[in-house]
C-alpha cells in the first residue's frame, strides 16, 4: 500500500492513510443515533440530539468532514430492546448509516451489536458490559463509559478512603453492565477490605423497591450503592428509603450520576435525599478549580447559545454528543475515508492520542474496546447541583 504523509496541521499526528482513502467518498456522511427519544430516558436522548444538531450545523458550515456534509438520522430505541433492534435494522439496512451513536443501555447495545457488526458500521456507546467483546463488536467502542473494573475500583476507593465505610450493600438493575459490575465489585472488594453485605437485583423502572431495600437494610451496611440507568429508579430508591426510615448514605453508580440533572424534574430538588454519584472527573470541581476555564465549561458555554432550552438539557448528554462529533472528525480525517474497518484499526492504534473534551483515552485491551479508564472517574456530591460553569463538586475535595 502506498503511504502518504499527512500534513502536520492535521491533528499533529503522524498518520498513514489506509486504502479506503482512495475510494470515492459518498455525498454525505450519515450519522445515526440509537437513543431513548421516548420512555423513561427521553431527557437523555433529547440532550444528545440537541447538541448533535448544533455541533453538526457548525461543522457543516465549515466544510463538513473530508469535504462532505453530515446528515443526522435519529433512531429512537425507547429504552426497549425490541424497539432498539428494529431501529438498528432500519439504520443499518434501510438508511445505511456510516456511524451509530448509542445505545445508552447496555441491553440494547448488545442486542443491536450483531446488526452493526454484520453491516460493518462504526459504533460508539456507553456500555461497559463484558459481553461487548472485540470479537462480537469489532467496530464498537465504549467512548462514553468505562468497563466494570474501572467503575468498581473508583467506587471502592471512594468508599474506603473518602466515605470511610467498611460495609456496603448493592442495589442494581438487571442490565448486563450492572449485572457484571456487581460480580466485579464483590470480587474486588474482597481483596481491598470492603465488605459487601448484600446484593439486590431489580428490573429497571420497577415501581416498588421496598422489599429490596428492607433486605438490604437487614444486612446492616454502612452505605447503599445504587446502580441503575434510569433516574426514576433513583427516585424510587430515595422514596423507599424515606418510607422505611433508613438513613444510610446513598451513592449512585455512573448511570445515576450521568443523569442526575434529571432528578429535579421528577422530584422537587429540596425533597431529594443527599447522595454522592459516580461521574467523570472532567465534570467536577474542587475548591481550587478555576471557574469556567476547563474544557467542559468552555464547551457548555459554546453550546449554550446554540441549543434550544439549554437549561433543561442534561449537561452530560450535551458534552458527550459534542465530543462524539469532534472525535469522528479526527478519526475520519486521519483515515481519509468513512470506512469502518479503517476507522476501527486507527482507533485501536491511536486512541491515546485522540483529543477529547471529557477524557484521556487509553489504548483498548485485546478483549474489549473500552477506552475510558478509572483515572477519568470521580464521585460527586449531589450531582444535580452545579456551579455557575456547569461543574459539580467532587467528593473529598
Amino acid at each position: 500500500m502506498r503511504k502518504i504523509a499527512k500534513p502536520a496541521s492535521a491533528l499533529l499526528f503522524s498518520l498513514t492513510l489506509c486504502s479506503g482513502a482512495f475510494a470515492q467518498l459518498p455525498d454525505t456522511l450519515k450519522i445515526g443515533t440509537l437513543l431513548p427519544m421516548s420512555g423513561g430516558g427521553a431527557i437523555l436522548g433529547a440532550s444528545y440530539i440537541a447538541a448533535l444538531q448544533a455541533t453538526i450545523k457548525d461543522v457543516n458550515e465549515k466544510g463538513g468532514i473530508l469535504g462532505k456534509p453530515i446528515e443526522l438520522v435519529v433512531g429512537d430505541d425507547g429504552g426497549d430492546p425490541t424497539q432498539g433492534v428494529n431501529e438498528a435494522r432500519r439504520l443499518a439496512q434501510s438508511v445505511k448509516v456510516h456511524f451509530v451513536l448509542g445505545s445508552a443501555s447496555s441491553t440494547i447495545t448488545l442486542a443491536a451489536m450483531p446488526i452493526f457488526t454484520e453491516a460493518k458500521i462504526l459504533q460508539f456507546s456507553s456500555t461497559g458490559a463484558k459481553e461487548a467483546t472485540v470479537q462480537r463488536g469489532p467496530y464498537h467502542f465504549s467512548t462514553l463509559s468505562s468497563g466494570g473494573e474501572a467503575q468498581a475500583a473508583n467506587f471502592i476507593d471512594f468508599a474506603l478512603n473518602i466515605a470511610k465505610v467498611k460495609k456496603v450493600s448493592l442495589l442494581a438493575d438487571t442490565s448486563p453492565l450492572y449485572r457484571d459490575l456487581v460480580e466485579i465489585t464483590q470480587s474486588m472488594a474482597k481483596t481491598r477490605g470492603l465488605t459487601i453485605t448484600s446484593a439486590e437485583a431489580f428490573d429497571p423502572r420497577t415501581p416498588d423497591l421496598l422489599p429490596h431495600l428492607l433486605r438490604a437494610r437487614r444486612s446492616s451496611p454502612d452505605m447503599l450503592w445504587m446502580l441503575g440507568l434510569y433516574p426514576i429508579d433513583v427516585i424510587t430508591t430515595m422514596k423507599g428509603m424515606k418510607e422505611i426510615g433508613w438513613n444510610a448514605p446513598l451513592a449512585l453508580g455512573l448511570g445515576g450520576g450521568s443523569q442526575a440533572g434529571a432528578l429535579p424534574t421528577i422530584m422537587p430538588a429540596d425533597q431529594l435525599s443527599p447522595y454522592t454519584a459516580q461521574v467523570f472527573q472532567s465534570s467536577t470541581y474542587c475548591s481550587n478549580t478555576p471557574l469556567g476555564e476547563s474544557s467542559v465549561p468552555k464547551t457548555l458555554a459554546w453550546l449554550k447559545p446554540r441549543v434550544a432550552n439549554f437549561e433543561k438539557q442534561l449537561a452530560s448528554g450535551l458534552i458527550s454528543a459534542y465530543d462524539t462529533i469532534m472525535i469522528l472528525k479526527q478519526v475520519y480525517t486521519a483515515t481519509g475515508s468513512f470506512d469502518s474497518t479503517a476507522a476501527a484499526d486507527w482507533i485501536e492504534r491511536n486512541s491515546d492520542k485522540i483529543q477529547s473534551v471529557q477524557f484521556k483515552f487509553s489504548k483498548p485491551g485485546k478483549a474489549h474496546h473500552f477506552l475510558v479508564g478509572a483515572e477519568n472517574m470521580a464521585m460527586s456530591e449531589n450531582a444535580h447541583l452545579k456551579r455557575e460553569d456547569g461543574l459539580t463538586k467532587r467528593a473529598g475535595c
